[in-house]
């Protein structure tokens, strides 16, 4: 299984993230663990966005996240 990130939000929320090469990604507050109760996601963008309702596509937070992240998902 790959490794977990936690992320901190803008609002002080702390989210998991797992990246699944190829397949896809998962993301659920911290508070929702464990992962596997968690749908997995084809884009970074999507997860987040699926955890975290409401955060604006154009969030700086979110797309600072996605160039570090995902880059490749920003030009899509």
């Amino acid at each position: 299984m790959p490794g977990t990130l936690t992320l901190t939000t803008p609002d002080g929320r702390a989210v998991t993230l797992q990246e699944h090469p190829g397949r896809g990604w998962r993301c659920c507050e911290v508070t929702e663990a464990p992962h596997y109760y968690v749908p997995l996601h084809g884009s970074l963008r999507a997860a987040l966005t699926e955890a975290l309702p409401g955060l604006a596509d154009d969030d700086p937070w979110l797309v600072a996240t996605l160039c570090r992240l995902a880059p490749q998902e920003l030009l899509e």
